[in-house]
């Protein structure tokens, strides 16, 4: 009504000015000195309130008229605490011990100034519970969060006041939604890693940059920062259909591989792949996540008889081949296998025979029969 917006009115242009109507933190204390200064300043003020207001007469619920315009900034005294306060909106703010305010469960807070951490609440008005449960709807929903420490869900029953926890209770097990919404909140804080998934989101930015470098696709400009600011539209439906359970990595993978355009896609599959068929029948993992990349390992053996090097991206990237010893670590790594044969191999050759001589080092690798790494006696 017109006496509510006068008392709007008056509230604005008194906190207009800093120090008009004393420097108490309590709205009531500030309201009634400013009505009873007599002073130029204040009878100017007074005059710019009443043209705001309408003319009316102030009048009205104030801590009503506070709490529907400021629903967010309804606050409570946090548990334990003598002065500190949490408003709905999430945000903490805080009053001396001494002050009058603080004497109350609930305020709603008028200005804050000081730390952005935890600001001083300079100006506010202490109001009921029912004063402050009136103010925006309580809600009833269900909380989850999500620790990637030990990979467990903890769930609650929460009934709440925007973020102003009013009662909760322990559930035995978070629903699928909440347990989604509690490993996006982990993504968020942490990355992709919360759920052990930042490797692939990695491999897969990793394959797109080496796809656009060979002029095969446009570069999409994805980023892993990005990924996680976006988590909630691509990955959280995937994150729902597994319940409460963190997703394999390649779920993950899948997942940011089908939000991307069709082309994109089709690219991935048909000239990043994910492993290589080796000429001894063995399938090896492309890493994708190496300086060398794209990069496979393998026991030399299994590259035998291969004289055109391995490339992707439609035959425009080679393939960095890591030839293994038999006790699988590197002896050898090449993106030009058919020179390699008859150069390189021949010096690898004669260390190897020195260290595994149970092991096939044939003079002509090139013609020669592709295995898993057998010993002789066993070809």
């Amino acid at each position: 009504g017109a006496a509510e917006k006068a008392l709007a009115a008056e509230i604005a242009a008194m906190m207009g000015e800093r120090g008009m109507g004393g420097e108490s933190s309590d709205l009531t204390q500030r309201l009634q000195r400013f009505r009873a200064d007599g002073s130029p300043r204040a009878r100017s003020l007074k005059q710019q309130a009443k043209s705001w207001g309408g003319g009316a007469a102030p009048g009205g619920d104030l801590a009503k008229l506070l709490s529907q315009a400021w629903p967010d900034q309804v606050a409570r005294r946090r548990p334990g605490s003598a002065g500190s306060y949490l408003m709905a909106s999430g945000r903490a703010a805080s009053v001396q011990p001494s002050d009058l305010l603080a004497k109350s469960e609930w305020l709603i807070v008028a200005d804050l100034g000081g730390a952005a951490k935890e600001p001083r609440i300079l100006l506010g008005l202490a109001i009921s519970e029912a004063e402050a449960l009136a103010s925006q709807k309580v809600v009833t929903e269900e909380r989850a969060a999500f620790d990637p420490k030990t990979g467990k869900f903890t769930s609650r029953r929460v009934k709440a006041l925007g973020a102003i926890v009013l009662s909760e209770a322990p559930l035995p097990k978070p629903s699928a939604e909440a347990a989604a919404a509690a490993m996006i909140a982990a993504i968020e804080a942490d990355g992709f890693g919360a759920i052990g998934a930042g490797d692939v989101i990695e491999e897969t930015l990793s394959r797109l940059h080496i796809l656009a470098e060979a002029g095969l696709i446009e570069a999409p400009g994805l980023t892993a920062e990005g990924l996680v600011a976006t988590a909630t539209d691509w990955l959280k439906p995937a994150l729902k259909r597994r319940g409460a359970q963190v997703p394999e990595p390649h779920d993950v993978r899948e997942a940011l591989v089908q939000s991307l355009d069709w082309p994109l896609q089709e690219a991935l599959r048909s000239h990043a792949p994910l492993s290589l068929e080796l000429p001894s029948g063995q399938s090896a993992r492309v890493d994708w996540l190496d300086p060398r990349a794209p990069l496979v390992s393998a026991r030399a053996q299994a590259f035998y008889g291969l004289t055109e090097h391995p490339k992707i991206a439609a035959g425009r990237v080679p393939v960095t081949v890591e030839l293994l010893s038999p006790g699988m670590k590197p002896a050898a790594a090449t993106q030009d296998l058919a020179r390699f044969w008859g150069a390189g191999y021949k010096d690898m050759a004669k260390d190897m025979r020195g260290r595994y001589p149970k092991h096939d080092w044939p003079d002509d690798p090139a013609n020669a029969r592709a295995h898993e790494g057998r010993t002789k006696k066993r070809l």
